[in-house]
């Protein structure tokens, strides 16, 4: 095993006393669902995760913020300051300071929806969750206030419907999911695109996602009415969606135009080819 000199190991941790640990690295994998965001600095990313509820990891530097929610990201390399990016990862503040010996350290967080521990090993830090638990390990898991959500992203050689789409996911035993967070969309959009490679004779493709056009509001005009404006138009199956925050309409949308014979009665997130303008945006389609 490698043993640290303890001025080493302190000049690779950058904070190890209070509820966060700060070090120089950053992830290696489950990045496709953190999201960049805004921040004056470093400080600031890592305040703004740990007022979150659900954020566990943030990484970056004082020019980039970019916020991982609990189950994402596995491992993270350890680095340097040459390298320039730090990671901090929320977990129970230690009562005798700073490890002497990073290997011999194990960190936990319990005050959380979930317990994990992270601890290091030939320049890796490894994240275990205590309770990650998909249909296997091809999903990627998600906390939502009301419960945790598992998430997988399938894709086709050609188009498909929204029913059919529906049915495949029936036929594994799933559902369609709708989106409660931007991890969850960019997690999403990623996959998408990871899926499907790219296409620039498009501007936009898309994926399909809950909400499917209530009977009530299935009429020209529709969406002009107080009781169909919106997504009050539309009924979700996703159990565990308590926020549609997410579901930002492009210009114009939702209407109730109907296209070879059929209403747009369904609702698909784009996703950004030749234009990205529009990207992550909600439309409603056949």
């Amino acid at each position: 095993m490698l043993r640290l000199p303890s001025l080493l190991s302190l000049f690779l941790i950058i904070d190890c006393t209070t509820d966060v640990f700060i070090f120089w690295g950053y992830p290696t994998d489950g990045t496709d669902g953190c999201v960049n965001t805004t921040s004056s600095s470093f400080d600031a990313c890592v305040t703004t995760c740990t007022n979150s509820t659900t954020c566990m990891l943030a990484y970056g530097n004082d020019n980039s913020c970019m916020l991982c929610d609990m189950f994402l990201v596995n491992t993270v390399a350890q680095s340097d300051k040459a390298n320039g990016v730090k990671t901090a990862i929320k977990v129970d503040a230690p009562t005798d300071g700073c490890p002497s010996d990073m290997e011999s350290e194990e960190y936990t967080r319990t005050e959380t929806n979930d317990e994990y521990n992270v601890t290091y090993y030939n320049g890796v830090w490894t994240i275990s969750y205590e309770n990650k638990t998909c249909l296997d390990d091809t999903w990627t898991k998600f906390y939502r206030p009301l419960g945790q959500w598992c998430v997988k992203m399938f894709g086709e050689s050609t188009t498909i419907t929204r029913d059919s789409a529906s049915t495949n996911c029936s036929g594994i035993g799933a559902a369609m999911s709708g989106i409660q967070t931007a991890e969850e969309a960019a997690f999403m959009i990623a996959s998408s695109k990871s899926l499907s490679g790219t296409m620039t004779t498009y501007e936009y493709t898309g994926f399909w996602m809950d909400g499917v056009r209530l009977g009530t509001c299935n009429f020209s005009g529709a969406e002009d009415t107080t009781a169909c404006a919106g997504l009050l138009a539309f009924a979700f199956t996703d159990t565990y969606l308590s926020s549609f925050s997410q579901y930002t309409f492009v210009s114009g949308q939702p209407d109730s135009v109907v296209d070879r014979g059929t209403r747009h009665n369904c609702l698909s997130l784009l996703v950004g080819q030749s234009e990205t303008t529009t990207e992550g945006y909600t439309t409603n389609n056949v």
